[in-house]
């Protein structure tokens, strides 16, 4: 029950994002096509069982909705086909003979190319938990054997259709705001959209939940660019800009705010879990090895103010004052840390 509530709140987040961002398209004005329900015919799924029965009666299924389906009968298949082709949907048997279904859906989700690929499970009643490993490890959805055919289809049409309004969600967000909203050095959007956007998240009955904000100063800015130039500062602000991008969620929206600082807005998240966001972004982007000239690496570190309000209660400049005077707090207590505001 709680796994498939989570699934409906992260869907019904998505669809907010989409709304709230085409208002603040329209705002600025600028064009924003309504989203519309997407067909599901055509796309691709991969089924992976290696019982020929089951994953026969799973492809007739997945047939009658005009789903393209293609098996994999082992681990190592399965992960030669999802590297050469842009699956929509992967169903994965528990109840694979001489594999583990569980690392394999784990190793699904570390990689680039079916992280945010819907995975759903097929599994026996005995292997409930199994099932909730599987949950845990970022799995979607779920039926139980013996299948029923209807509640298959139904849960196969959720799953595609999310993934279809998410990839929708990004191209046209990218197409339509790309020239008039982004940083030309590092892609991220500019203050002016941020300002908009959290202009809608923080109206009155916008969304539920809370709205955080993550203030992000690149360390010692300075000295790079004295010591190896302007250029070399640029490429360590690009670098910072993909690593915050890479591990952000989908509806969360990364800004240059100028200069070396960056914010993250994250809608739907509490201050709690907005310090422990920015904590794996802190310890991300101290990871990276970065060159600025052939045989140097240099370490990159930021410092993060964090800040979280509730919608209809304050502006989005108090909000980002509480973020930056968090961030000097970082800052006085050595840097390379997060603060979150009183």
């Amino acid at each position: 029950l709680f796994v498939r509530v989570r699934a409906l709140v992260r869907f019904k987040r998505l669809l907010d994002e989409w709304r709230i961002r085409g208002e603040t398209a329209r705002a600025l004005g600028m064009t924003w096509d309504p989203m519309i329900r997407p067909p599901i015919e055509g796309a691709r799924a991969l089924v992976v069982d290696d019982w020929d029965l089951g994953a026969e009666a799973v492809q007739k299924t997945l047939a009658r909705e005009d789903v393209l389906a293609a098996r994999a009968r082992s681990e190592a298949e399965a992960r030669a086909l999802v590297g050469s082709v842009p699956f929509d949907l992967i169903v994965l048997s528990l109840s694979l003979g001489q594999d583990d279904a569980l690392r394999l859906a784990s190793r699904l989700r570390a990689e680039d190319a079916t992280r945010e690929t819907p995975l759903l499970l097929i599994a026996e009643p005995e292997q409930k938990q199994l099932l909730l490993r599987g949950f845990e490890l970022g799995a979607n959805d779920y039926v139980m054997r013996p299948m029923d055919d209807n509640e298959l289809r139904a849960r196969v049409r959720n799953q595609i259709r999310r993934k279809f309004y998410q990839d929708q969600l990004r191209a046209d967000l990218g197409q339509a705001l790309e020239m008039a909203l982004t940083d030309a050095l590092t892609g991220l959007y500019n203050r002016r959209y941020l300002t908009r956007h959290l202009q809608g998240l923080l109206a009155p009955g916008a969304s539920a939940g809370g709205v955080a904000a993550l203030m992000i100063d690149l360390d010692r800015f300075k000295e790079i660019n004295d010591r190896w130039g302007h250029p070399a500062g640029d490429e360590a602000l690009r670098a910072v800009a993909l690593s915050l991008r890479a591990n952000v969620r989908v509806f969360d929206s990364v800004a240059r705010f100028g200069g070396e600082e960056f914010v993250v807005v994250m809608p739907a998240t509490t201050a709690d879990d907005a310090v422990l966001a920015a904590d794996r972004l802190r310890a991300a982007i101290a990871a990276l090895i970065w060159t600025p000239v052939a045989g140097v690496v240099h370490p990159l570190s930021v410092s993060i103010g964090v800040a979280a309000c509730d919608p209809g209660t304050i502006t989005p400049e108090e909000l980002l004052g509480r973020a930056d005077t968090a961030l000097y707090a970082a800052k006085r207590a050595g840097r390379n840390r997060v603060e979150i505001a009183a």
